[in-house]
């Protein structure tokens, strides 16, 4: 029995992918999909024999078929060699998906094979040489979006289609209210990502989809702003020091506290907390000009 080749192997969070020649007289063995992760499978080159559970079939190039979660499958080949892109999602990253784009992950996928469309060749093809580049600036970005081209395309083909059932988003509703009570309880509490998908019960992509979609931005971004607020809310009622400020507010330094207040506001702490005063000076920078005065008649 001939074995096959993996020419590529790449990973990301909720994702793997694998390109493989298969060549003349394979003969793959019966397996089953990993119980968490579905497949997108993409003849690439060549012709091959597939077999889900009991049903044979035949896919050729620019053909793809799919592999639910724990189904078994195998393939082979005859007198010709063949090249496969092989996606595996998790089940919870292509629900997160799905659910953002306002579609469903079908009960049962489709096991013949279809016409892979253009788009989604295309974007397979950028996904498979974007997760070879590495940690790049704006991987992650760019990886998402990429799966996002494949999946959706696939999802409105052979999704339901009827949308997701409203309890499921007025559960999902309360949950994201759990965990926005949690940064607010809390500001400086260094609230993981892992710990708040716990606290919410659904997975890290859902909640970060979830999130951003029902407060209009992710989780740590969210924080981030509740921290500006209660700053800001000390730098105008009382003469705390910043640093003071920056510290009881989780942000641990003075320098963290200036770089977010002036994101937030387009000011440093002290300036605007001098001129929403009305150019009164506070507390610390009344020290501060005592100390320089004293050095000054030095």
């Amino acid at each position: 029995m001939s074995e096959s080749r993996i020419i590529a192997v790449h990973h990301a969070p909720g994702l793997r992918f694998r390109e493989e020649l298969r060549p003349a007289a394979f003969v793959g063995p019966m397996q089953a999909c990993h119980p968490d992760e579905v497949e997108l499978c993409l003849l690439v080159e060549g012709i091959e024999h597939v077999r889900h559970g009991r049903r044979d079939g035949l896919t050729v190039a620019g053909e793809y078929s799919l592999v639910g979660a724990g189904r078994e499958h195998s393939s082979w080949t005859d007198a010709e060699s063949v090249r496969e892109q092989i996606l595996h999602i998790g089940r919870e990253r292509l629900a997160a998906l799905a659910d953002d784009a306002g579609l469903a992950v079908p009960a049962e996928l489709p096991t013949r094979a279809h016409v892979a469309p253009p788009e989604v060749t295309a974007a397979l093809s950028l996904l498979a040489r974007e997760l070879a580049h590495g940690e790049a600036q704006g991987h992650g970005l760019l990886v998402d979006a990429l799966v996002t081209a494949v999946w959706v395309p696939l999802l409105r083909r052979h999704g339901p289609r009827e949308p997701p059932a409203p309890p499921v988003e007025a559960a999902t509703d309360r949950r994201l209210r759990r965990v926005e009570e949690c940064l607010r309880a809390d500001l400086t509490a260094p609230h993981a990502l892992d710990d708040l998908a716990r606290l919410a019960g659904l997975s890290r992509y859902h909640l970060l989809r979830a999130f951003k979609r029902r407060y209009g931005l992710p989780p740590y971004a969210y924080l981030t702003r509740l921290r500006v607020e209660r700053a800001a809310a000390l730098a105008l009622e009382t003469d705390l020091p910043l640093t003071r400020i920056a510290q009881d507010v989780g942000f641990g330094s003075s320098s963290r506290l200036t770089e977010a207040f002036r994101r937030r506001f387009g000011l440093a702490p002290s300036r605007w907390r001098r001129e929403r005063r009305g150019g009164a000076t506070s507390g610390e920078e009344r020290r501060n000009n005592r100390v320089s005065g004293r050095r000054a008649a030095v």
